[in-house]
């Protein structure tokens, strides 16, 4: 033992051995404390990334239950206050099948409504009969009806202050949740509802979709604490918080609680191995520096070199990790968590949409902001700006869809990359020509006329870079936010609305909104365009054109709000291919689709597009219009459809048309491919079918209404056409 001790205080007492003993414990120090550290802030950085996409999944899924449940609540209150109820269970019909009938067919209707809904029970307290949806029906006695798992629940419910109860119970080897409603009659509780519901479908939007190794934890309880739902290990009354991250969210609607508990195993995997493997580090520094001290006549840095092999062979080939470099792997860990952001980008992306169209309540403003937009200070103004393409059907006309998303995927870098320097910015393509913009000064010394400048620059590069002509409508700003903000953007469209007026290319701002006088312009009324119509009608281009422009000089002068001037044209646009352009023509569609983009165009394309139509109409019409022949034909054709109740012949026919009688009959051969005389009797007999469809009269009455003398001759044709004699047809 003596001899151990002098080789131990030979060793040490050795400088180079104190030395290395030294540095041994200090690399060693230095190891665990970097690691530790690094696995504390990578730790907390990992909470505080999951917090809110947690919390979001609960709010979903809170807000889509309740939404359920006030739709079941309502079921309810139909079913309590509908007469059939109260007639089961005041009167003693019970042995009436009328009402027993109605009532079944009344919860079957309620059932079917609703797809959350399994059956729906009624329960006569007093007489203990029962009546439920299809197919258990009414039973005098509990005994035979078919499900009696809810009866247990009826005590609890009876006690429960509130009047409604939620049961979880089994039903068909399922889960069911059985909400148990009070009926009273005189302060008394003379029955129960209650409604089946599906568990699966009411809380779809906690389950996960498709298969997953997910072992986080959801739970659904009600106000007492007891599970209603639950996926994961649901046997566990209380989660333990040092094992689980725990999120809770409760609903001030049906005071339920909605639990996401995540194991911190499943979170921080990595960062146990991590952490393990850095005090692993330092024990075998610890080792190898013992060694280095009993093996002092290695050189200095072999123990060092050594360490290194030692901690490489330890390494996760899998991560590609050197466990010697913490810190740059640690940053890479969290590099990789940067994914968590994404979803935030489309969150904000779906929030401007709906603030735009208004879809958002104050409430659901404020809270969706404060999340959303954390990092954007309340005490500095917010600005809606609206971009919009000028012309966007001819834009359109000019780009693939693919090329048009690149384009305003570009659009909208340049107005970030410009206001980016001294604004926060965030801009989201809308539908058709407009894009969003909600911009915020970084700091209180930006002005409102630096930001005017940066739109106007954006304006120029846009259309200097990618050749598109773009209005941009900003609105008065906003100071402190609220949900006010779309009314912003409403206004930021008005003010993009005077670009009728000034033109393509121009910024438009409250200090310079154009006034307009309140009336509403000279084309209010519609003779203007009757005349218009009647003018391509009758195939007189110089006429239609030149009241067309007569309305273009009469609007300019008037100082009517661009509202009207562009409702005006189109609806004489609308009018003018309707009437004269086949529906079925692509020209129509492309036209129709067109008028959607009215309001991108200037007063001169306006008239423009509107003068075209005309003429290109117009002179269609002109090209087509009808030869002598067909005018002839017309008018026999007239004739015959108005005066067939009458004894008419060819004779008639052919004055009609002003021709002679081997004329029209010829005519009237290469039109139709019959003769006049079988035209009168084919037209005469379609009128009588409508009359013995649609009306009472005899027979003998419809014959002389549709020009007949004889009804047998009547008879004889109907039957010759259609097969079937005037009699059986109307049976």
């Amino acid at each position: 033992m003596n001899v151990y001790k002098y080789k131990a205080k030979l060793i040490f007492s050795n400088i180079k051995t104190r030395l290395i003993l030294i540095l041994t414990l200090v690399i060693c120090l230095a190891i665990a404390l970097v690691g530790t550290v690094m696995y504390s802030l990578a730790r907390h950085s990992l909470l505080e990334e999951i917090k809110v996409p947690h919390q979001q999944m609960l709010t979903f899924a809170r807000d889509d239950v309740d939404r359920k449940m006030n739709d079941i609540m309502t079921t309810s209150i139909y079913a309590v206050l509908d007469p059939l109820t109260i007639d089961f269970l005041r009167y003693d019909n019970h042995k009436s099948m009328d009402t027993i009938l109605g009532v079944v067919s009344m919860l079957d209707t309620l059932t079917q409504n609703n797809s959350l809904i399994d059956s729906i029970y009624l329960y006569d307290e007093k007489n203990r009969h029962v009546v439920g949806s299809s197919p258990f029906g009414f039973n005098s006695s509990m005994d035979t009806f078919g499900d009696k798992g809810w009866l247990s629940q009826l005590s609890l419910a009876e006690q429960d202050a509130n009047n409604v109860t939620f049961a979880k119970r089994m039903k068909d080897q399922g889960e069911m949740i059985s909400f148990i409603k009070r009926i009273y009659e005189d302060n008394k509780i003379s029955g129960y509802l209650i409604i089946n519901l599906k568990s699966s479908k009411l809380f779809s939007q906690i389950i996960p979709e498709g298969t997953t190794n997910n072992e986080a934890i959801r739970i659904i309880q009600d106000s007492k604490g007891e599970t209603l739902f639950s996926i994961g290990e649901n046997n566990k009354v209380q989660l333990n918080p040092n094992k689980y991250f725990i999120t809770r969210l409760t609903s001030a609607s049906t005071q339920w609680n909605y639990v996401y508990a995540v194991p911190q195993k499943q979170i921080f995997g990595k960062l146990y191995w991590i952490r393990t493997m850095t005090f692993i580090v330092s024990a075998v520094t610890m080792l190898i520096g013992m060694l280095i001290i009993f093996q002092v006549n290695r050189i200095t840095f072999r123990p060092i070199e050594r360490l290194i092999k030692t901690v490489r062979s330890h390494r996760n080939e899998a991560l590609e990790v050197d466990f010697t470099q913490l810190e740059s792997y640690v940053g890479r860990l969290l590099t990789q968590l940067t994914f968590l952001h994404g979803s935030n980008k489309e969150l904000k992306a779906k929030f401007i949409q709906d603030m735009v169209y208004g879809r958002l309540r104050r409430k659901e403003f404020d809270r969706k902001w404060r999340l959303l937009y954390s990092e954007w200070r309340s005490d500095l103004p917010v600005y809606a700006v609206i971009v919009s393409v000028d012309a966007y059907y001819n834009w359109l006309n000019g780009y693939k869809q693919d090329d048009q998303l690149l384009l305003k995927f570009a659009v909208g870098n340049i107005f970030e990359e410009i206001l980016g320097e001294s604004f926060r910015v965030q801009f989201e393509d809308l539908t058709q020509d407009r894009s969003a913009l909600i911009v915020q000064p970084l700091s209180t010394d930006t002005d409102l006329p630096m930001l005017y400048d940066k739109l106007l620059n954006g304006i120029e590069v846009a259309d200097k870079l990618l050749k598109i002509s773009l209005s941009v409508g900003v609105a008065v700003s906003l100071n402190p936010i609220s949900g006010d903000l779309s009314s912003r953007y409403k206004q930021a469209e008005v003010l993009l609305l005077d670009r009728l007026y000034m033109g393509y290319k121009k910024l438009h701002v409250p200090e310079q909104a154009l006034p307009y006088s309140e009336a509403q312009g000279p084309g209010s009324k519609n003779e203007t365009i009757h005349e218009i119509v009647q003018g391509i009608k009758e195939g007189k281009t110089e006429y239609t054109n030149s009241i067309l422009e007569k309305m273009r000089m009469e609007w300019e002068t008037s100082n009517s709000k661009p509202l009207h001037v562009y409702r005006w044209y189109s609806n004489v646009i609308k009018e003018m291919i309707t009437k004269f352009r086949d529906p079925e023509d692509e020209q129509f569609q492309e036209i129709m689709d067109a008028l959607d983009s009215l309001q991108t165009l200037t007063f001169s394309d306006l008239h423009q597009m509107a003068l075209d139509e005309a003429s290109h109409l117009a002179e269609e019409v002109k090209r087509r219009k009808p030869t002598k022949h067909e005018n002839y034909f017309r008018k026999m054709i007239e004739y015959i459809q108005d005066h067939y109740p009458e004894n008419i012949g060819v004779s008639h026919v052919a004055e009609a048309g002003s021709i002679s009688q081997s004329q029209a009959n010829v005519l009237f051969k290469q039109e139709t491919g019959t003769s006049i005389y079988d035209y009168i009797t084919q037209v005469r007999i379609e009128k009588a079918e409508d009359l013995l469809k649609n009306t009472n009269l005899k027979v003998i009455e419809i014959s002389e209404k549709v020009g007949y003398a004889s009804e047998n001759s009547f008879i004889r044709n109907f039957k010759k056409i259609k097969g079937i004699t005037p009699g059986k047809f109307k049976e």
